[in-house]
């Protein structure tokens, strides 16, 4: 494959957390800046060689076609009128193009795959620690110096950020846009991570390295204090190794002493930190605090909307939707958007756009559970995280759950098929 495609790729895969860190706008910012000369790169490449790849057509790229056909057809009916509408719209195709199918184009298109996985996970890990050293950084000068790490960052959006976490501690939340945020993208690249830097065989660094590399990591999700990070990494750790026991069942017997040892070694490594940050407090109060908060009864609220209204629709707005950006042509403001990708996509584009989504999920989750390789105990737990939290956030328009998806596709086209086949 091409150097230059390679760099390009490599920086796409840098710039994906910085999402509202350095944006040129509310919608510009530097992963979309970088997707396109990624996505410009590719459809060069694709004419010069006057054909596509072998399995770039499937199922998932069939149904995202058609998803966005639909997604079209809700705006040409209901928000036509609506430069808003028309906005939204072009986010729908925006992520989808350039966050999903361009990745997975360049990925099937490399001529040498181990090697791209190989340096995809390294990028994808630096990417993930920049993100981590630069939570702790913001963490520590915002709480413990009084210094405001956004006054030297430019960003587009939420610029005033100050979410108090137990009456005196603020959260990190890195190069995203709110602390939830920045722990949904660990939920989704600390695995791979993880991966990478203990069981792909691909990473030279020392071990001392490698466990300061996974303190970082994890302490830096704890100090965004993201309730659903909390729940969901460990609840998704969980269910996928009941979903791939048998995978694993073996090394987990085999290893027993070692991972209890590693089980031992972190209870007393957050026993020592907590000794000087009551963590355990903390927890207890962020949680108690997220539960019987404005945020809860507030998502609460919008659900509510959403399951009183939406079925009292015309048949016609039920199956394709009310438009996107439907609460401004309903003459609503903010306060009326769901916090759910789900919700989000039934009301703007209707039932039939969200079981074509849904049936995009199940494929790649298929895919995913035939992959027989214990990096697909990784990519399950990022692919269930993803898949809960998108019930708490509408925010689609972000890259990195369909970068997920393009890798899981990606690694079965190009090791998984392939090995069964052969």
């Amino acid at each position: 494959m091409h150097t230059l495609g390679n760099r390009l790729f490599f920086v796409y895969i840098l710039a994906m957390p910085f999402t509202s860190a350095f944006a040129l706008s509310g919608t510009i910012n530097l992963p979309i800046i970088a997707a396109l000369f990624l996505l410009g790169f590719n459809v060069i490449q694709n004419v010069k060689n006057k054909s596509l790849p072998i399995n770039f057509i499937n199922n998932e790229v069939v149904l995202i076609s058609l998803f966005l056909f639909f997604v079209l057809i809700s705006f040409l009916v209901n928000g036509l009128a609506y430069s808003f509408s028309l906005n939204h719209t072009l986010a729908y195709f925006s992520s989808f193009l350039l966050f999903f199918i361009s990745p997975y184009l360049f990925f099937i298109s490399h001529t040498s795959p181990k090697q791209l996985l190989a340096s995809t996970l390294k990028v994808v890990f630096i990417a993930v620690l920049i993100s981590s050293l630069f939570s702790l950084f913001e963490f520590t000068l915002t709480n413990f110096l009084s210094i405001n790490v956004t006054d030297f960052i430019p960003r587009a959006n939420v610029k005033e950020y100050d979410p108090l976490i137990t009456g005196f501690l603020i959260r990190s939340r890195g190069f995203a846009e709110e602390s939830g945020h920045y722990g949904f993208m660990m939920e989704l690249f600390a695995p791979l991570s993880i991966y990478y830097l203990y069981f792909s065989n691909f990473c030279t660094l020392k071990p001392m390295i490698k466990n300061i590399a996974t303190f970082c990591i994890v302490i830096s999700i704890i100090t965004s204090f993201s309730v659903s990070s909390f729940i969901l990494i460990p609840f998704s750790i969980l269910l996928a190794i009941v979903l791939k026991f048998n995978l694993i069942r073996n090394d987990l017997f085999r290893n027993y002493k070692k991972i209890l040892l590693t089980i031992f070694v972190v209870l007393i490594v957050w026993q020592i930190i907590n000794a000087f940050i009551p963590l355990n407090e903390i927890l207890q109060i962020t949680l108690d605090e997220k539960f019987d908060s404005f945020s809860l009864n507030d998502r609460q609220e919008r659900s509510d909307y959403f399951w009183q209204k939406f079925p009292k629709l015309p048949i016609e707005n039920i199956l394709f939707g009310s438009g996107p950006s439907w609460y401004k042509i309903f003459e609503h403001d903010d306060s009326y958007t769901f916090l759910s990708v789900y919700q989000t996509i039934a009301f703007e584009n209707g039932l039939i756009s969200l079981a074509i989504f849904l049936m995009v999920i199940f494929f790649v989750l298929i895919k995913l559970y035939q992959i027989k390789h214990i990096i697909s105990i990784f990519l399950l737990t990022s692919f269930i995280a993803g898949l809960l939290h998108y019930n708490n956030i509408s925010n689609y328009w972000y890259p990195w759950f369909w970068f997920l998806l393009a890798f899981i596709m990606f690694y079965y086209y190009s090791f998984q098929q392939k090995y069964a086949k052969n």
